[in-house]
């Protein structure tokens, strides 16, 4: 009964929330995924339509990815929305693709994973940054609304690896304005912040373990508090919100 009322009470925060804001489906935290599942999980059905059809329509979650997810899948079906018309919803977002900001990133993210461990890594990550400044000016920040979910996602990866950068100020200050804005992602800043602390201090900077390999981690005597507020500046969820969405809400596969 305790895990029902949570999944409640944060199915009751998000609906009151999207009435408030325009819903989005942060990166890494998928507030519009999370409340499809719980409302699967709560047999609700109101508005769910509309936060599915925003999902595939307006943020680029591929329908075929939607439906890996059990929860989703089901509440798809309830819903009785057809392939033919996730397909209709999948295609007017596809006809709103920059298609050359596409290839430019895509072809940036695969020079990022070729040179890993490469004499040529930091050239491929300054080049990188020159690229997504360039970008940026060009067309405006890549927003997942214009990358699609998958490539906002790995954009994420590129700031974690251009995060020694000599100019990694001025990229921190060229995320966080786009957070502000409402383009960038958490994640994003997560990503850049966490990776330069782990490189140069051996630290994680927002109290998450996370995946870091072969680094000699220091343990903070920082209290929890602390990395939250860290978190909060920069719209992550609480590690608190971390360890119950992976241990309630996610189902087991």
């Amino acid at each position: 009964m305790k895990i029902i009322g949570k999944n409640k009470e944060a199915f009751r925060k998000l609906d009151s929330l999207f009435k408030i804001y325009p819903p989005r489906n942060s990166v890494s935290v998928y507030e519009m995924k999370s409340y499809v599942e719980l409302s699967q999980l709560l047999d609700e059905d109101k508005n769910v339509r509309n936060i599915l059809k925003s999902l595939v329509e307006n943020w680029g979650s591929k329908p075929e990815f939607l439906k890996k997810d059990s929860l989703v899948n089901l509440k798809i079906a309830s819903l009785k929305i057809t392939d033919d018309e996730l397909k209709t919803w999948e295609n007017s977002y596809l006809k709103t693709r920059n298609q050359e900001y596409i290839s430019t990133f895509e072809s940036m993210f695969s020079n990022d994973q070729k040179s890993r461990g490469k004499p040529n890594e930091w050239e491929v990550d300054e080049d990188n940054y020159k690229k997504l400044r360039k970008l940026s000016e060009q067309f405006g920040y890549p927003e997942q609304k214009v990358l699609g979910l998958m490539n906002a996602s790995k954009l994420g990866l590129i700031y974690y690896h251009i995060s020694r950068i000599e100019e990694y100020d001025q990229l921190k200050e060229f995320v966080f304005t786009n957070l502000k804005k409402g383009k960038a992602e958490p994640f994003q800043m997560e990503s850049l912040i966490g990776s330069r602390f782990l490189h140069f201090y051996h630290h994680y900077y927002f109290g998450d373990d996370g995946n870091a390999r072969g680094f000699k981690i220091i343990k903070s005597d920082k209290p929890i508090d602390t990395f939250n507020l860290r978190r909060k500046k920069y719209g992550l969820p609480s590690l608190q919100y971390k360890k119950w969405k992976d241990s309630i809400l996610r189902p087991k596969q």
